[in-house]
């Protein structure tokens, strides 16, 4: 970044800082998510944010500090409360993993060919209902939801079984950033096929 970008980005830093503390926040004394999403994802206004685990403590920060950078959010909850949590913590939908439709979507990735076709095709409801629809939350959920397409940012918090989930939700140029799921936090992936971002 140019040395204008890199104030730009230090001065939002500490705006993003100060509005947290301003409403309490717990996020002020740990500065996590912020660092993740700011500093290693890079997230900017009117981006689309997808944020795994997001009504637990690390995915609800997440969540708060996209929407507060002006990001458009869905959360990954497993219930309907949860989905509502990531609602009042900013978030802009959310996708419940348990709802109707989602029986054996989150399974490890199968090592046969014929395996693997039957496991993405049970991923295509939950790719559909984060892209085409934009999440699963009730009509008042979506009704302020960012039109259908590829995510430009995915926050993994709980890996396993959800990864290979989260790699199908990027576009190209797309960046995944681990929060403390992995001994890689902050590492963020081009899934383009070209080398880290950083």
């Amino acid at each position: 970044p140019t040395a204008d970008e890199t104030e730009q980005l230090k001065s939002e830093r500490r705006h993003m800082k100060e509005r947290l503390e301003a409403i309490g926040q717990e996020l002020a004394a740990e500065p996590a998510e912020l660092k993740a999403l700011y500093d290693v994802a890079r997230v900017h206004p009117g981006e689309r944010v997808f944020v795994e685990g997001a009504a637990g403590g690390t995915g609800i920060h997440a969540v708060a500090v996209a929407a507060l950078r002006g990001a458009r959010v869905t959360g990954l909850v497993s219930t309907e409360d949860k989905g509502r949590l990531v609602l009042a913590g900013g978030g802009h939908d959310y996708v419940n993993r348990k709802a109707p439709g989602m029986e054996g979507v989150f399974t490890p990735v199968p090592r046969a060919a014929a395996e693997r076709a039957e496991w993405r095709r049970r991923g295509e409801a939950f790719r559909a209902r984060v892209l085409d629809r934009q999440g699963g939350g009730p009509p008042a959920a979506t009704s302020g939801a960012t039109p259908g397409g590829p995510m430009d940012v995915v926050v993994s918090s709980v890996g396993r079984d959800l990864f290979a989930r989260m790699v199908d939700l990027l576009g190209p140029g797309g960046r995944l950033v681990f929060l403390h799921s992995t001994p890689f936090s902050f590492a963020p992936a081009d899934i383009t096929g070209g080398a880290p971002t950083a």
